[in-house]
């Protein structure tokens, strides 16, 4: 059964990330959101007291109490604005896929209302009018509401385990317009689907694999990707083992999406062959302890396959076939260099 972020889980990691040392541990996505939000606060409750000093004392305005979080407010609206118009008036975006406007807006809109909050809460210490203390519980039910819906996301991208950020709209390699239009129906997809991306070193391989992947948890959808070594031994690991040295709630047999990268890679290791073919995960599979699992998890979970070499392209389709997977399941793309 694939797993979710719980309630529970929530306050598990808030936990974390308010207690302990940073330098010991470095810090997490989700702490990282959290000091962002509070630096949006912070840019709005000081600047708010600022200019009732100002207007106070500097440049007199007959009604401080209000012209001063009003400024913060404008400063603050003008420059997100245009943080958010300014790609609109450039040169037409050059990149494969195009950027998601409507998360970008909501995000931008997010950021404004933690300026607001803080300059709301700004100017309270000047004045506990019951206005002022209205606006500021308001606009602090909705900082929570906005902490409900983007902490979780920054949960399920910190738990995929990813090698780095990026977004799809961030690919910048060549890319056919059927495979474009594939990927963005993938993006949309409910069901399990496996998808081969082949190509030769530096065709974007894994950062396609990942801004997937990426773009999956923003849609609060569990991931996890892991190298083909590394997966080979997961095979090995049980369920419980996984998540006590992960720290996770749950296996990577309960993701949704798995991405499987550096099959067929440079490999080192003298216990693995040259080419890591389908018959040789095949072999592992069948003679491991946790054999049905495995098995399901083909069936059930959407797996990107990031091979490299293409000439075993039907090799690796008829691999996924044998596991009781439908053809039109399976998304070859095809990936060229610079």
């Amino acid at each position: 059964m694939k797993k979710k972020i719980t309630f529970t889980t929530i306050i598990q990691q808030l936990k974390f990330d308010l207690i302990g040392k940073d330098s010991q541990r470095g810090i997490t996505l989700t702490y990282g959101w959290l000091a962002n939000q509070f630096g949006h606060f912070a840019l709005g409750f000081i600047p708010t007291q600022l200019f009732y000093l100002v207007y106070t004392h500097q440049v007199p305005v007959t009604r401080p109490l209000l012209w001063a979080p009003l400024t913060t407010m404008f400063m603050w609206t003008s420059f997100e604005a245009y943080n958010f118009l300014s790609p609109l008036w450039k040169p037409a975006h050059t990149n494969p896929f195009k950027p998601d406007w409507i998360n970008v807006g909501f995000d931008t809109v997010s950021d404004v209302l933690f300026f607001y909050t803080g300059a709301i809460f700004g100017i309270l210490l000047y004045s506990l009018a019951p206005a002022y203390c209205v606006v500021a519980l308001i606009l602090f039910c909705i900082t929570i509401i906005l902490f409900a819906y983007w902490y979780p996301i920054k949960m399920y991208t910190q738990y995929a385990y990813f090698p780095f950020q990026t977004r799809l709209s961030q690919w910048n390699f060549p890319i056919s317009q059927q495979n474009i239009e594939r990927i963005n129906q993938l993006i949309l997809e409910t069901t399990p689907k496996h998808i081969l991306l082949f190509g030769k070193h530096n065709s974007g391989k894994t950062a396609l694999a990942v801004s997937i992947g990426t773009e999956k948890t923003i849609q609060k959808n569990t991931c996890f990707y892991t190298t083909c070594i590394k997966f080979l031994e997961l095979l090995e690991t049980s369920d419980e083992d996984f998540c006590k040295k992960m720290n996770v709630s749950w296996s990577w047999r309960e993701t949704e999406y798995l991405i499987i990268d550096d099959i067929n890679s440079d490999v080192t290791d003298a216990a693995l062959p040259e080419i890591i073919s389908p018959e040789y995960i095949s072999r592992i599979i069948a003679q491991s302890a946790f054999k049905q699992l495995n098995i399901e998890v083909l069936k059930t979970t959407t797996i990107v396959w990031v091979i490299g070499k293409g000439e075993y392209k039907q090799e690796w389709i008829n691999f996924i076939q044998s596991y009781g997977v439908a053809l039109n399941d399976i998304i070859c793309i095809e990936l060229a260099m610079h």
